[in-house]
């Protein structure tokens, strides 16, 4: 376990950006300004992803990170604390289920493969680690081998410089969703058989998931969430066992917009979540708009 334990902050981080909402028609920007509606000062919204790092931020987005700097409060998915984390990674097991007995032994051996070229370890490790779990780590090194380029930028992923660059600027820090949530989520949504399909799908489209990473990459560098999100409805439909994806966007995308008011009223907030919940007539700047607010790009 202590593998997947590892690699457990950017699991999370992956799924938030690289899965498909609907979406609507938005200028190329990731950094947008939320005022009016009875704001004194405006709020800021930034959209994430979880390859690129915060010295990738500071070189190629850099008004983005002097919105940040000059912050007071900022607002992140979640926070991520080492006790609540080690509680929290029980939902990753499946102590009643084996992987080997929930696929069949060709798709066991073409996991037993990448799981060697990809981590260097023994499918034994993960033998009782749900098929999500997996999956989401083998998507992650896919995108990694998929854009190589990325490599050139040091430090942490972003969403993470956020929290932890912000607590120790002593900015006031908060969290949209506790970890227990996000792993229930991630972990406990699917039935371990669909999880199953689901690590099948992804284990015999390798090639596609590696195109559609770069993809994405490209996209997001481009600021352009529009084009990210036509890649999202794609996805949808070129890999149906995930069927509706709603509960990771727009199940979540709602409540996180009733949080926002208060926060933004109390003290100007840089909102930092992953890009993909931006777009879309449910996506964060279509919610907040229809809440009075004018939400803008900053170009």
């Amino acid at each position: 376990m202590k593998t997947s334990f590892k690699f457990f902050g950017l699991l999370v981080l992956w799924v938030m950006v690289a899965l498909p909402i609907s979406g609507q028609t938005l200028e190329k920007s990731l950094l947008w300004e939320i005022s009016g509606n009875g704001l004194s000062k405006p709020s800021y919204l930034f959209g994430t992803y979880h390859l690129l790092t915060n010295e990738y931020l500071e070189k190629e987005h850099p008004g983005a990170f002097a919105k940040f700097k000059a912050s007071e409060n900022v607002v992140v998915e979640m926070v991520i604390d080492t006790p609540a984390m080690m509680k929290s990674q029980m939902h990753m097991l499946m102590l009643q289920n084996k992987l080997s007995a929930l696929l069949d032994s060709a798709t066991y051996r073409l996991l037993k493969n990448e799981l060697k070229e990809q981590m260097g370890v023994d499918a034994a490790m993960f033998e009782q680690v749900k098929p999500m779990a997996i999956n989401t780590i083998l998507s992650m090194r896919y995108a990694q081998a998929a854009s190589p380029e990325l490599s050139q930028y040091g430090g942490v992923p972003m969403d993470l410089y956020f929290a932890r660059q912000g607590a120790a600027t002593r900015k006031n820090i908060t969290a949209l969703e506790t970890i227990e949530e996000q792993m229930i989520m991630l972990y406990d949504h699917f039935s371990i058989q669909e999880q199953a399909l689901q690590l099948t799908e992804l284990l015999t489209n390798k090639d596609k998931n590696l195109s559609i990473s770069a993809e994405l990459v490209g996209l997001y560098r481009d600021k352009n969430i529009q084009g990210m999100y036509d890649i999202g409805k794609r996805m949808e439909q070129e890999m149906p066992s995930f069927g509706s994806l709603n509960f990771l966007t727009v199940d979540r995308n709602k409540p996180w917009s009733q949080k926002l008011p208060s926060l933004m009223q109390a003290g100007s907030q840089f909102i930092a979540v992953g890009a993909l919940h931006l777009p879309g007539p449910d996506g964060l700047i279509d919610l907040l708009r229809k809440q009075g607010y004018t939400v803008r790009p900053v170009l």
